[in-house]
């Protein structure tokens, strides 16, 4: 991407996301208006580079309805821009919290994009090794929406037969599977596993292996014990999931064959199946506020210390105000889109004032020490830090 055709954005304000070296703003080209995100990645450390290497090596070489497009790449020496298409439908969980009603059949539709994306990569020798439910966004708003797997940082290239041995120890720890655990050599079937647990967080809300302390929270990972306390939920959804949680990956279904899984196939056809977006919700809900409870409390983890990072990079950059949600009517719209056409109005929050009623809440100065978590809730729960940011009215 040339510097001049860089020029031709137009950078707003807003913070999409931010990663350990990169972060993602939301650009509009100056004469089509057409919005994008460009992903900025430090590569000044060593990490940062390995990190945009894999990304680029992966995004340059894929072009698939469900992964995110890379448009144009711009280098600087210590930086590198790559312009992307703009996911503005919000994450996964999001949406199903926001949605009102959440079937099995919900569920197949969007694992059937996942999968045939997942397919797609590991037919061209990549394994994405970090796959969960924050890098899977929807496109747009709108209930037509198609999923995105997204962030590749992580990502392995290897050779199309399949076979290709990765080592090295990543992902996240609540995805990650057995046999990274067991620093054992591994295939594109860890990404699998993942799969089954984002399935399994789908049809219930709640994590199939869940504990705080990182050491117990690999043991049963280890042991792949877990229980199904779900009545609504079939049996071959069930079967489903067990047979991608399993502990040899040997025998852990591919990709190409959880598509043909019964489940898949006959669900994604069904018209009238058992609403589960009640319990759903309320799990995510509850999984969300403990962990930031949790976080309050002064337990710590890996997570948490990437979190107090990002809170201290928060309140180092920003005025010292905070964004308060109260009850609202969002007519089933994410709290992303509201806060999406919130940002299209360009309207600035000050303080004390309220903001676009179709989102409800309004901003006041409060002591430093609450900023973190009023402002970590917010966008745990709506996936708009971008919002958040804009009420800051500060650029990152």
């Amino acid at each position: 991407m040339s510097r001049s055709c860089l020029q031709c954005s137009k950078f707003f304000n807003p913070l999409i996301g931010r990663g350990s070296f990169s972060r993602v703003v939301r650009v509009e080209h100056r004469a089509t208006k057409q919005p994008f995100a460009i992903k900025i990645i430090e590569t000044k450390a060593k990490e940062g580079r390995e990190v945009c290497e894999s990304e680029l090596n992966v995004l340059r070489r894929v072009s698939h309805r469900n992964i995110i497009q890379l448009m144009e790449v711009f280098e600087s020496h210590e930086r590198v821009y790559m312009v992307m298409e703009l996911a503005t439908g919000g994450e996964l969980f999001d949406r199903i919290i926001a949605k009102g009603s959440f079937t099995e059949r919900d569920a197949t539709r969007v694992l059937q994009m996942v999968l045939d994306s997942i397919k797609y990569l590991h037919s061209l020798g990549i394994t994405h090794r970090d796959l969960k439910p924050e890098n899977l966004l929807y496109y747009h708003p709108g209930v037509d929406s198609k999923i995105l797997v997204t962030d590749f940082g992580l990502a392995s290239s290897g050779n199309k037969a399949g076979d290709w041995l990765m080592r090295t120890t990543c992902g996240t720890p609540e995805y990650i599977a057995p046999e990274i655990l067991l620093r054992k050599p591994y295939t594109n079937a860890v990404d699998a596993w993942a799969l089954g647990v984002i399935t399994y967080i789908m049809l219930s809300g709640s994590m199939p292996f869940e504990e705080e302390n990182r050491t117990r929270l690999y043991r049963m990972i280890l042991k792949g014990r877990y229980s199904f306390p779900w009545p609504n939920v079939s049996n071959l959804a069930k079967d489903f999931i067990t047979r991608l949680l399993t502990i040899d990956p040997n025998d852990r279904m591919t990709a190409s064959q959880a598509l043909k899984h019964p489940w898949i196939v006959t669900m994604a056809a069904s018209s009238s199946m058992k609403n589960l977006h009640r319990s759903i919700s309320q799990n995510l809900m509850r999984r969300a506020s403990s962990r930031c409870h949790s976080s309050k409390s002064g337990h710590s983890s890996g997570s948490n210390k990437s979190r107090r990072n990002w809170e201290k990079d928060l309140l180092d950059k920003c005025t010292p105000w905070t964004l308060l949600v109260f009850s609202t009517e969002l007519n089933r719209q994410s709290l992303d889109f509201c806060a999406d056409s919130c940002l299209q109005k360009k309207k600035s929050v000050l303080w004390g004032g309220r903001m676009d009623d179709a989102f409800g809440g309004f901003t006041r100065p409060t002591d430093v020490g609450l900023v973190p978590d009023g402002c970590w809730t917010l966008s745990r729960l709506s996936s708009v830090p971008d919002y958040v940011h804009n009420v800051y009215g500060q650029n990152f």
